[in-house]
C-alpha cells in the first residue's frame, strides 16, 4: 500500500470523492460505487434467415445499497424509451442493508484483520457478489460480508466464469481468518447456556 492510499481511506470522511473518481476508473472496482448492470441472455430468432416474432434481453443488476428494483426499471425504461418494449421483473432483491460500523461484531472484524495482518487498513465496503447473508437480514441488525483474500486483477476475470478458482494461498488465509474470527468472537461474548426452548 501506498503512503497515499493509506492517507486517503484513514480519512474517507475529508477523501471520498476522491476515493471514489479513482474506484471509477477501474472495472475491477466500479462495481463497488455503482449499480451493475449485465447483459447476460440474449434470445430471438431461430433462423438465419427469418425476422423473429419477438426477442428478448436478461439484464443482471447488482443494486448499490440506496438504490431499488424500482429505480433500476424506471432507468432502463428511460434508457430503452420505447413504449412497446417490455420491461418486467423475473426475480429481485432489494439492496442490501448497510451495516454498522460501531457494533461488536463490526469490532471484532477489525480486530481480527489487524490481528493477522497489522499493517492493513480496515474501512467498510461493498462485497459485490451474491451470498446467503440476504436470508439473514431479516433476522439481525447487521450482517457483514468479507472474503479475507487477496485478488489480483487475473483473480476477479475468472469470477462465473472459466477456470474459477482461488489459489491455495488464499484458501489458507481464508480458514487462518476465520479460525482467528471464530476464537475471537468467543472471547468477546459471555455465552448464556439455556437447556430448554
Amino acid at each position: 500500500q501506498t503512503w497515499f492510499f493509506r492517507i486517503l481511506s484513514s480519512n474517507l470522511w475529508l477523501f471520498s470523492p476522491i476515493l471514489s473518481f479513482a474506484m471509477s476508473l477501474k472495472d475491477s472496482t466500479k462495481a463497488q460505487i455503482y449499480t451493475t448492470f449485465a447483459f447476460t441472455k440474449i434470445e430471438g430468432g431461430v433462423k438465419d434467415n427469418v425476422l423473429p416474432n419477438s426477442a428478448s434481453v436478461t439484464v443482471n443488476s447488482r443494486l448499490l445499497p440506496g438504490h431499488t428494483v424500482d429505480d433500476v426499471v424506471a432507468h432502463v425504461e428511460k434508457v430503452i424509451k420505447n413504449p412497446e418494449i417490455k420491461v418486467d421483473v423475473i426475480y429481485s432483491n432489494e439492496a442490501s442493508a448497510m451495516s454498522s460500523t460501531d457494533s461488536e461484531g463490526y469490532n471484532v472484524i477489525h480486530h481480527t484483520v489487524k490481528q493477522i495482518y497489522p499493517d492493513a487498513i480496515v474501512i467498510p465496503g461493498l462485497l459485490i457478489g451474491g451470498t446467503d447473508t440476504k436470508w439473514y437480514g431479516e433476522l439481525c441488525d447487521d450482517v457483514y460480508r468479507f472474503v479475507p483474500s487477496f485478488l489480483s486483477t487475473e483473480d476477479i476475470k475468472r469470477f462465473h466464469g472459466h477456470d474459477e478458482l482461488i489459489t491455495v494461498k488464499n484458501f489458507e488465509q481464508i480458514v487462518n481468518f476465520f479460525h482467528h474470527l471464530i476464537e475471537n468472537f468467543e472471547k468477546s461474548f459471555e455465552v448464556e447456556l439455556h437447556d430448554e426452548l
